[in-house]
């Protein structure tokens, strides 16, 4: 399963990066900047979408280290996805950006580790709720 939702995700978010960046930015000169940008941005509009009802009908029975759900498992897989596109704009574009760089690491490992055990996916999703 989570294989399956990387291997959609990825070249959807893909899609989204080289859309603004060849087509809708095409003649800016920081095209690929603005183009991770709204990357960023659908990606959390997408996971709005998924988390915000899950919270509302897990509430007020919050388990952040429960056994991963379908839902923990999607919601955490797009966001794996996004970050697999968007750590390789950095390495393209915004190498200098140690700080942001390392922030995906931490969140790729995060979430592996969730998607590994089987544990703790919930408090992802309540973290990149916030974050968005």
């Amino acid at each position: 399963m989570i294989v399956d939702l990387i291997q959609f995700w990825v070249p959807i978010f893909g899609l989204i990066y080289l859309f603004f960046g060849l087509i809708i930015l095409r003649h800016h000169e920081k095209k690929w900047l603005i183009s991770s940008r709204f990357l960023g941005l659908s990606h959390a509009l997408i996971i709005l979408y998924h988390c915000i009802p899950y919270i509302i009908e897990l509430y007020p029975n919050y388990n952040y280290m429960q056994k991963n759900t379908d839902q923990d498992i999607i919601i955490n897989t797009i966001s794996l996805s996004y970050f697999i596109v968007d750590t390789i704009h950095f390495f393209f574009f915004e190498i200098n950006d140690f700080l942001m760089l390392l922030h995906h690491c931490v969140c790729f490992g995060y979430i592996g580790t969730g998607l590994y055990s089987g544990y703790g996916c919930f408090s992802f999703v309540v973290g990149l709720l916030f974050e968005s």
